[in-house]
């Protein structure tokens, strides 16, 4: 609209925070913003012809706080919660990922958080879905983890039972770092719907953010997500499988063991009736 563009005129560029260290999500090397939420952005800075500038921070805890003290504009990627949206509003989302557990290899499969109440669970300290998560499940042993990388390396120290994250970023890290020692050992029904944060004393952001959502075609998402996901995936081993085949395998040939020692007795019983009788 004519006023959504008088806004972006007299606002030149816009700030922007992001999770420093959450790939294949985002990450800050060296002052560059890459992964999945940066080649959205781009698409997103072309169509609102204006500059998005990234706003350097040492962690996600500390993106937060820098939204409180509006030093950003909005956020790349993110989920509303009760507590956030006293600062900022939230568009739509464009990203919608499945949460799972990661576990070492012995751990059985997950279908209910139940099953595990006695356990600790890693979550990345300040993630939404932890407030979420303690909410429904207040009697669950959650635990803070300062990064994915925190979290996982608790898990293979057996220091906590499983870490929760997303479908994409617990894949991408173990096939990356952990493969053979950690798999997703079970997965929730809801999805984590990520989309922008604008902050909410400037609302014309909200709205020509949503625009630029709605803009995205279908091809582009596709080759953001094949170049971010899909490689990643054909290069990683479904080590569960190979572990079903091989308990598989195991149990044919002690069943084997088994048929053959009791033939051999079968036989040994017959020699040793007939030089008896």
């Amino acid at each position: 609209t004519k006023k959504e563009r008088k806004y972006l005129q007299k606002k030149k560029s816009i700030s922007m925070c992001i999770d420093p260290d959450w790939m294949p999500f985002e990450k800050n090397i060296n002052g560059k913003h890459i992964g999945i939420s940066a080649d959205y952005i781009k698409l997103f800075e072309k169509d609102i012809k204006t500059p998005i500038k990234m706003i350097e921070t040492k962690n996600w805890t500390e993106s937060l706080e820098f939204g409180k003290q509006r030093k950003c504009d909005i956020f790349s990627l993110v989920m509303p919660t009760k507590e956030r949206k006293q600062y900022y509003d939230f568009t739509k989302p464009y990203l919608k990922i499945p949460l799972v557990i990661a576990s070492n290899l012995e751990a059985p499969f997950i279908d209910n958080l139940n099953q595990i109440e006695n356990k600790k669970l890693g979550i990345v300290k300040g993630y939404a879905y932890g407030e979420i998560l303690r909410e429904e499940y207040p009697n669950i042993n959650f635990v803070d983890v300062n990064n994915i990388n925190d979290g996982l390396e608790k898990v293979r120290n057996h220091e906590i039972f499983g870490f929760i994250g997303t479908l994409v970023t617990v894949g991408y890290h173990i096939q990356k770092n952990y493969i053979g020692e950690l798999k997703i050992s079970g997965k929730f029904d809801k999805t984590w719907n990520l989309g922008i944060g604008t902050r909410n004393d400037e609302p014309e952001l909200k709205t020509i953010f949503d625009k630029a959502i709605s803009s995205i075609k279908k091809d582009q998402e596709r080759v953001i997500q094949n170049k971010w996901i899909s490689v990643n995936y054909e290069k990683g081993f479904d080590y569960e499988t190979l572990n079903e085949i091989l308990l598989y395998l195991i149990g044919i040939f002690l069943i084997s063991s088994l048929i053959y020692r009791q033939y051999l007795l079968k036989r040994l019983n017959k020699k040793l009736y007939k030089e008896i009788k």
